[in-house]
């Protein structure tokens, strides 16, 4: 359910790391037909996995049609969704609310965004919650 509320690119950014992480190599045209993404939009996303994961990644290769990743050994595909994961600024405003942090203005100068959508992630987080006592 909370799928429902992370941004797109951040949910589809964990699922490419989780085929990478499985399979290598991996077609490109393939894996953006399974996403329902373009073909660039997977090229980019997984430059920035690289980007962001660089600690993480033996090597990789992005080929106008394949790509391929070699995770370190000693790295488990949780620690890098979890890190892939640290960029949603709603996960982001997720935590500071239940830290007990619900100043919208400061969230939103703190995570450099703006306070209205600060104001419809608490929103969302206060919906999640209602929806947990119910359930």
């Amino acid at each position: 359910m909370i799928d429902n509320f992370i941004e797109k690119d951040i949910i589809r950014r964990v699922k490419i790391t989780y085929v990478l992480y499985e399979c290598r190599p991996v077609k490109i045209g393939e894996l953006a037909e399974n996403m329902n993404a373009s073909f660039n939009t997977i090229k980019k996303d997984c430059q920035k996995i690289a980007s962001k994961l660089e600690d993480d990644i033996v090597s990789y290769s992005i080929s106008r049609s394949e790509l391929s990743f070699h995770f370190k050994q000693d790295t488990s595909c949780y620690e890098l969704v979890r890190k892939l994961y640290a960029d949603s600024p709603f996960l982001k405003v997720c935590y500071r609310y239940l830290l007990g942090k619900n100043n919208y203005t400061a969230i939103s100068e703190e995570e450099f965004i703006s306070v209205t959508k600060v104001f419809n992630f608490l929103n969302c987080q206060i919906k999640l919650d209602k929806s947990s006592i119910l359930t």
